[in-house]
This record gives C-alpha cells, sequence and structure tokens, in this order.
C-alpha cells in the first residue's frame, strides 16, 4: 500500500497496481476512449510504477503510471479516473503521487499532455515543449506515391532481434534516455510493424514500430535523422494494416503531416509534450516523427 486517503475522504485507498488489476485497468482507459490492451497495461505494471485509487470493494476508480527511462527523466501517464469521481481532486494527487517517485530517483517528469489536463500540469510547474497530433485513418489506402524515392543505397528491412542491441544505443542519442525495455516490447509484440532503414554499410537511419490496439494499430515510435526515410518507413508500416490507425506526429514535421492528410489522415486531437520545471525538449524534436504514444513516451 502506498498511503491513504485523509479521514475527510476515507472511501478510497491509494495503492501500487498488479497484474491482478488489468482487466479494471482496462476498463478506466475504456471508459476515457483511450487506445490500450491488456498488453499494454501488463507493460506499464510490470516495468513502470502503475497506482491508483481502490474503494473499500477493491474497485479500481482512478489510475497513474511513472514509467522510469534509464536515463535523466520519467514518463507519467494513464492519469485516469472513472466518471463518478472525478472532480474530486483524485487527478491532481495522482500526479503529484507520479512527480514525487520520479524526482525521488532524480528524474525529470515528463508528459503528453491533452488539451483538458494542460492548464493543471501548468499550475503544477510543467512547461510547454512541443505540440503533438493524434492523425487517424479508418481505412488505410497505401499511396500510390511518396514525396521522394529512397535513394538506391538505402534499403527498408523488417527488424531481427539481433538488431536491438544496436537499435536501443542508436535511438537514445534521440529520445534522451535508454528505452531498450520498450523497444523489445513492442518488437515481441508486433513484429510485423518493426521497420528499420540502413545503407550499403549497415549504418542505422532510421527505424519504425507499432502495436495492436482496441480501437486501432499504433505506428510509433518512428525516428530518423531524415524526413525522407522517416516517410518511407511510415508508408512501409502503413502496408500492414488493414484497419484503422493512429499515429501521434509532433507538428513541426509539417512535411510529414501534409503527406499524411493526402492519403486521408485528419486530426484527432492534439498533445503538448510537457517537462517539469525544464524548458528544452528531453530529446531530439527534429528526429521524432511519431512517438511511442502518450502514455510510453
Amino acid at each position: 500500500m502506498l498511503e491513504s486517503m485523509s479521514a475527510s475522504e476515507d472511501q478510497l485507498e491509494l495503492r501500487q497496481l498488479t497484474p491482478i488489476e488489468i482487466p479494471q485497468a482496462l476498463e478506466l482507459s475504456k471508459e476515457a476512449h483511450w487506445n490500450q490492451v491488456s498488453d499494454d497495461w501488463k507493460f506499464m505494471i510490470t516495468e513502470g510504477k502503475a497506482f491508483g485509487f481502490f474503494t473499500h470493494e477493491d474497485n479500481l476508480v482512478a489510475s497513474a503510471l511513472a514509467l522510469p527511462f534509464q536515463g535523466t527523466f520519467g514518463w507519467i501517464s494513464m492519469v485516469l479516473v472513472t466518471s463518478i469521481w472525478r472532480r474530486k481532486g483524485l487527478a491532481t494527487r495522482l500526479l503529484q503521487r507520479g512527480i514525487e517517485i520520479l524526482e525521488a530517483d532524480e528524474k525529470t517528469p515528463i508528459l503528453d499532455a491533452t488539451d483538458a489536463g494542460r492548464k493543471v500540469y501548468l499550475s503544477l510547474g510543467f512547461n510547454d515543449l512541443y505540440l503533438i497530433s493524434r492523425l487517424e485513418r479508418s481505412v488505410i489506402k497505401t499511396a500510390k506515391t511518396l514525396p521522394t524515392d529512397l535513394p538506391p543505397s538505402i534499403a527498408i528491412r523488417q527488424i531481427d532481434e539481433s538488431d536491438l542491441t544496436l537499435l536501443a544505443a542508436w535511438d537514445e542519442q534521440f529520445f534522451g534516455a535508454d528505452r531498450s525495455i520498450l523497444l523489445s516490447n513492442l518488437l515481441h509484440r508486433n513484429p510485423h510493424l518493426a521497420f528499420l532503414a540502413e545503407d550499403t554499410s549497415k549504418s542505422l537511419l532510421g527505424f519504425a514500430m507499432g502495436r495492436i490496439g482496441r480501437d486501432a494499430t499504433q505506428i510509433g515510435p518512428v525516428v530518423s535523422s531524415d524526413p525522407v526515410i522517416a516517410i518511407h518507413l511510415i508508408q512501409t508500416a502503413l502496408r500492414q494494416c488493414k484497419e484503422a490507425v493512429f499515429i501521434d506526429v509532433p507538428n513541426h514535421h509539417e512535411e510529414t503531416h501534409k503527406w499524411l492528410s493526402k492519403i486521408g489522415f485528419s486530426c484527432q486531437r492534439n498533445f503538448m509534450r510537457m517537462g517539469k520545471s525544464i524548458t528544452d525538449p528531453i530529446d531530439q524534436p527534429g528526429a521524432i516523427f511519431a512517438i511511442a504514444g502518450p502514455e510510453l513516451g
């Protein structure tokens, strides 16, 4: 148990989530119209520090997650409250708990805020870093043309498990922390969505991954220092998608947004990447063409 509510709020108890609570956690994310499946919650509960408020009947009514990375920052996400318990300060208490967990480990709290949550986060010392749009399309049709062809010296192929060590080290220079555990999880769960770009000397130039969600396939992360390579990686992943797709693209990648719009994507919602007590991004935004999702960074 993490802590109990005060005497005036003794209907609830705040404690850590375990895999036993995955079905209840799924109900919270489903009510909020998020895209998680049980494997997402299993990863977050196992690798992160997930916690929530429970009634005395052991019903989960609110959740949050602190996901430390091997670096100087960690992620806060999945701040969810079921409808009848909203506007009682639970989300703020959960957020503060996530901040405490990360700062006790000397990690800067980072999160991707919805429009509704941003005002709360600003009041708690978070600053805007950059804007991200969730783009969606209900049925994917492969684009007949791409903005620019890849040079013949660059090839895209499926990621193999033997690539993970090199891939994680290469990704760290752009993401800002070692997230090899996340990349390994995504590859093992959905290998058909994992691709990398390399040149003739086998130098890594970019990669894309994805996962099957409750409502749609999520494409991301997509990382590359070259926008043309990034778009080709996205296109390759999209060819594997038969139904609805989400992709969360930072708004500063204007050409990527334009191309996705041409093949039928539209904006569903926005997220603001925010960091507590910092004003500069912890990653390299120019190389982050799609995030893993607001719950994962």
